[in-house]
């Protein structure tokens, strides 16, 4: 580079700093520019204006623009020069919001213009002139200033990053008017373009921000986090300080919030607010990152907090300004306040919004307001005016975001209106078409595994509510059906996601079939949303899936509920599957054995709130093996009550079951059934269910029949055992018992049952049992053996972890995360001897996330896990007696059941007791906590 030229990007920052260290000054700006040198003068306005967008402080920049104007009017400049300076004013006061007084200085600047029709200034005008009709809600007249200014700028500069700023004013219209392709393909473009013309610029930073909020506004979670963290990076850069990095960041936040993570979006909204108040504590800016706040905090039903946000937008309403924020926190106050159940209140505000919204053609809050008000007018009995708002809420939706989480309230407000005219079949149709919109909105949430589940478990009642309907109606076939649609939906997709090798088998031809069915599928849906399609999407679906049935049965059942003949079908002899759903004032069963055509039903007398106060009661006297008699008695009649809650009224189905296969629901999820008691003798000695039944617990009956279809993989060895005790592992998840550096029984445990089957094993103990080796166990081995610490945070599931051996440098963690992304494993059973493994983070009705979920997730169909701290030395015993069944080849479930069992029957005399301290394991804290996880009977053996 020769001596003395300097690089774009030196010149870009010096007029940056040089614009700041102008707008910061702390004196007075002068009210005309110096005149002695015109030529100096004229080149430090131009760095002026290309830089001025760099100072956060707007009132300084309306200063600065308006000494520049001044300047220029006093020496009387007119043509582009003389413009100039009204298009700085019009800009500064655009971001005040005084619309007013931009327009008129848009008029002055377009006077002095005159007749020059070719100038990139005149562009400029335009833009502002446009941006002013937009904030008014004209499109029609800020589309056609946008798109003469794209033209005009596009036949001056067409790679220039003005030109690619005016087509993302033109998309940004297109969002408005619902023309959401045309809007993507001309944002994708103007990013293109900006990305070559001005890499790490604002411009480009605010191209991100309103693409992010086209998706967001259509509910594409995923596009709208890439957006928002291109933005906020690009604007931390080139803008340190400016109110865009607040923004920005609160936009990231709110896609975070919709995708349920509040424990992630709740510290960015915060840090965006101070950021905000530290630059201008009542701009736009702040109070909308104010009511990106509250809307978090009423997600996570923090009401009062919610309100106090509110209330601090609301002090700064200006009739005057035409800012519609003032709008939105009202209709947040009406919705916490119909949530409140002050119906009438809620409807008296939402009527007195609804002017405000139509008048300024904001037609997301209109129709937003008007699902509010339809709630409200159903709830005070005026049917007739709640069926109108509804109907015209769900006409906008359709059309400016169909198939989303938002088409999909309205859809539930229908139904529930339906209901109320009992209009059954109708509201039925509605409460499908809500969750069609929800499972496609799926499709475009990001995120990771958990966070999904969390976005799930906001929208369960648009399953739950339907089925309890339909049990109260005694139609348990359709419950059926809306119940497996709710459950483990993220665990269904990522078995199917296993389905490659099938897919991969097809013959070519019928390869391509499918995605075309696939294709004409995901038309009819978009030809339903415009109202134009033949038939509707669920004919289409059902005739796609009975063609794909023709080409791989298997590969139609993917990711789709199962129907109860399909799981009767594939139950094998002598076993029983019972479906929970617990609700409020009663609970009920589904229970579905082999060769049933439907499910039976059964209502159980208990609730959600009952029900969880005696699973929490159970538990904690489980966990105290060496209490008082009188709390041994205590656990023995919750234990009994219990089963008379949930297992007794299915007496007459469950006669012959040796088999349960139980999907558990709400506080179910942590109750150890194995521990439930069906009797106590006269010598106060209980009969534990495990000693008639071998329980498996499942996710779903949907995940269940399709891990049967999910091709066994050979493996080279039989087994594969880790015991791994390292120095420093975390004391509160050792099993009981053991220090960090020692777990004898486990290392103990680990030998045992190597010892069992012949030489196709592998053993890893202590410096051998590392992350290295637990991989290639799970790619190799028919099944693995983890005894070790284990790590489980319930308010961050995927977090858990296995603690073994750290090797090469790594920590020795085997994360739950890691297993989630990776590759299949190929074992085809995996025992987690360590605490807690079947624990996790109950996510509505995704079930409980967390370690054994994870290797389910990776693929593999039996896990062993746990569901409190167990004992070593005993842990030990019931490993041997466990694994000593698998050799012989028993199901999982019916080896667990002979070592519960065989642990149940070492009751030690009071001999035992006094003289040699020994133990009770007949009690269920040292064999309750272990459960089957998926696949173990029969029907589901491992295939070599």
């Amino acid at each position: 580079m020769p001596t003395g030229t300097r690089t774009g990007a030196d010149c870009s920052r010096r007029r940056r700093r040089f614009a700041l260290a102008i707008g910061r000054r702390r004196t007075p700006l002068p009210t005309t520019w110096p005149s002695a040198r015109p030529a100096q003068a004229d080149r430090i306005r131009l760095q002026l204006f290309r830089a001025l967008e760099a100072d956060p402080d707007r009132q300084r920049w309306l200063a600065l623009a308006q000494a520049l104007d001044a300047d220029l009017i006093a020496r009387d400049i007119r043509g582009v020069r003389g413009a100039q300076g009204a298009v700085a004013r019009a800009r500064a006061l655009l971001l005040l919001r005084d619309y007013v007084g931009a327009e008129a200085a848009v008029v002055d600047a377009l006077a002095r213009l005159g007749s020059t029709t070719r100038h990139a200034l005149l562009a400029q005008a335009l833009e502002l002139r446009g941006s002013i009709a937009y904030r008014r809600a004209d499109n029609a007249a800020a589309l056609a200033d946008f798109e003469r200014a794209a033209q005009l700028l596009g036949e001056l500069a067409p790679d220039s990053l003005a030109h690619a700023q005016a087509q993302g004013k033109v998309a940004t219209v297109a969002l408005s008017r619902g023309e959401f392709a045309a809007a993507e393909a001309m944002f994708a473009k103007a990013i293109d373009s900006a990305t070559r013309a001005a890499p790490g610029s604002l411009a480009l930073g605010r191209l991100h921000f309103n693409a992010g909020l086209g998706a967001f506004q259509r509910r594409r979670l995923a596009a709208a986090q890439a957006h928002a963290q291109a933005a906020l990076a690009l604007f931390e850069a080139a803008g340190p300080g400016t109110p865009e990095v607040a923004m920005a960041r609160s936009q990231l936040a709110e896609v975070l919030s919709k995708r349920g993570e509040e424990s992630r979006a709740e510290p960015l909204k915060r840090a965006a607010l101070a950021q905000a108040l530290a630059l201008s504590p009542d701009s736009f800016e702040t109070l909308s990152i104010r009511m990106e706040l509250a809307y978090s905090l009423r997600w996570q039903q923090r009401h009062d907090e919610a309100r106090d946000e509110i209330a601090a937008v609301l002090e700064h309403d200006d009739p005057a300004r035409v800012e519609t924020l003032f709008l939105d926190a009202r209709q947040l106050r009406a919705q916490l306040d119909l949530e409140a159940g002050d119906a009438l209140r809620a409807r008296n505000e939402l009527i007195t919004l609804l002017p405000g919204y139509r008048s300024r053609k904001r037609d997301l809050p209109l129709a937003q307001s008007l699902l509010m008000l339809a709630a409200a007018e159903r709830a005070l009995g005026d049917l007739d005016a709640a069926s109108a708002a509804q109907h015209e809420a769900l006409t906008i939706l359709q059309r400016i975001a169909p198939d989303t989480a938002i088409e999909a309230e309205a859809h539930l407000e229908g139904a529930r209106l339906l209901r109320a005219r009992d209009q059954v079949d109708a509201a039925l149709a509605s409460y499908r078409r809500a969750q069609q919109c929800l499972e496609r909105q799926r499709d475009y949430l990001g995120g990771d595994e958990e966070s999904r589940a969390r976005w799930a478990a906001r929208y369960q009642v648009y399953y739950r509510e339907p089925a309890q309907w339909l049990l109260e109606l005694e139609r348990p076939d359709e419950a059926w059906e809306q119940i497996e649609r709710s459950r483990a939906r993220e665990f269904l997709a990522a078995l199917g996601e296993r389905q490659q090798a099938l897919i991969a088998a097809l013959p070519a031809a019928l390869r391509e079939r499918a995605d075309r069915l696939a294709e004409d599928y995901l038309r009819a849906l978009k030809q339903a949303a415009a109202g134009t399609a033949a038939a509707p999407p669920d004919a289409a679906l059902a005739d796609w899936q009975r063609q794909l049935a023709t080409l791989e049965p298997r590969l139609a059942r993917l990711a789709q509920p199962a129907a109860a003949a399909d799981v009767a079908r594939a139950l094998p002899p002598a076993s029983v599957l019972v479906s929970y759903l617990v609700a409020e004032p009663h609970s009920y069963a589904l229970v579905l054995r082999p060769g049933d055509v439907a499910p039976q039903l059964r209502r159980l007398p208990s609730g959600r709130a009952k029900l969880a106060t005696e699973v929490d009661a159970l538990r904690l006297l489980i966990a105290r093996p060496d209490a008082a008699p009188e709390s041994q008695a205590a656990m023995l009649q919750r234990a009994l009550n219990l089963h008379k809650q949930l297992i007794a009224p299915l007496a007459d189905l469950l006669a012959d079951a040796q088999h349960l296969l139980i999907v558990a629901d709400g506080p179910l999820l942590q109750l150890p059934f194995a521990a439930l008691v069906s009797a106590i003798d006269s010598d106060g000695q209980p009969r534990w269910l495990v000693q008639d039944r071998a329980p498996t617990m499942l996710a779903s009956a949907s995940a269940w029949l399709q891990a049967l279809e999910l091709p066994r993989l050979p493996t080279r060895l039989e087994l594969t055992a880790l015991a791994a005790a390292p120095a420093g592992a975390p004391t509160g998840t050792l099993r009981e018992g053991a220090s960090a550096a020692d777990l004898p029984g486990a290392r103990e445990e680990a030998r045992q049952i190597s010892a069992l089957f012949g030489p196709r094993v592998r053993l890893q103990i202590d410096a051998d049992a590392t992350v290295e080796a637990a991989r290639a166990a799970l790619a190799d081995s028919r099944r693995t053996h983890f005894a070790s610490h284990a790590v489980l945070d319930p308010r961050d599931p995927l977090a858990a972890w296995l603690q073994l051996s750290p090797a090469d440098g790594d920590d020795g963690r085997l994360r739950a995360i890691d297993l989630m992304r990776g590759p299949p494993l190929r074992s085809h059973l995996v025992t987690l001897s360590a605490c807690d493994t079947a624990g996790g983070a109950a996510l509505g009705d995704e079930g409980l996330l967390g370690l054994a979920r994870a290797f389910q997730y990776a693929g593999v169909p039996t896990v062993v896990g746990t569901r409190w701290r167990v004992p070593d030395r005993p842990t030990q015993a019931l490993m041997q007696a466990f694994y000593s069944e698998l050799a012989q080849e028993a199901d999982a479930d019916i080896a667990l059941q002979a070592a519960q069992r065989q642990l149940i029957e070492q009751r030690p005399g009071w001999w035992q007791r006094w003289w040699q301290s020994a133990p009770d394991l007949s009690h269920p804290w040292y064999w309750a906590g272990f459960v089957i996880v998926g696949t173990s009977t029969g029907a589901a053996r491992e295939s070599r």
